[in-house]
């Protein structure tokens, strides 16, 4: 069965980044089905309405599929897994992205989209329908982490999914947002897809 893979771009990012770029190339090589939409971001309740389609567009023909996010991607991925019993993995992942927003309230505008997005209370009041306070201990997943990311709580995530028995926690040395850790990281995924695939859960 091939397994489909979604990436979920950050925040003011899109399908265009290279990190999705690289994902995507690593997707071909390993012939798996590759979706990343560069999705709407100036609702919250928009961005999971367009990512839920792709998924739910599948869902009768039996596909496999894992979720990859990346900052507030990661938070999306987290949602989407618990809410379809997926494997996923999140890059340097936004998952206490109410305090990060209280720094960025205002305008912001996609420098690849254009697209305007104003954070707000209102943009935070959906964003809290997709929080996931306490991860499911029977999913799969995978947090991949630079210890100097300057955006994100990283000790917040590595708290959040501490003793969780099938989640796997790298932390790499340095780096920063950019995940500067990426070739490693997609070692780590495959060793996670290829346990999955073992046990029959892909």
């Amino acid at each position: 069965m091939q397994l489909n893979i979604l990436y979920i771009h950050g925040f003011i990012s899109s399908a265009q980044s290279l990190k999705a770029q690289v994902i995507r190339q690593w997707a071909g090589q390993n012939n798996y089905c590759f979706h990343c939409p560069t999705y709407p971001q100036y609702s919250a309740a928009k961005s999971v309405a367009e990512l839920r389609h792709i998924l739910d567009a599948h869902r009768a023909d039996q596909s496999s599929w894992m979720i990859i996010g990346s900052s507030l991607g990661g938070f999306y991925a987290q949602f989407l897994a618990h809410k379809y019993s997926y494997p996923y993995v999140m890059i340097n992942p936004a998952l206490d992205p109410f305090s990060l927003f209280e720094r960025y309230q205002g305008e912001h505008q996609n420098p690849q989209t254009q697209e305007q997005v104003l954070i707000n209370p209102e943009y935070l009041t959906q964003l809290a329908n997709y929080e996931i306070q306490v991860p499911d201990p029977r999913l799969v997943s995978l947090l991949l982490m630079d210890e100097k990311d300057e955006v994100i709580d990283v000790a917040f995530a590595k708290q959040k999914y501490s003793g969780l028995p099938l989640n796997r926690t790298r932390i790499y040395s340095e780096g920063n947002h950019d995940f500067t850790h990426m070739a490693e990281g997609l070692l780590e995924i495959e060793r996670l897809i290829a346990t999955v695939q073992s046990q029959s859960r892909l």
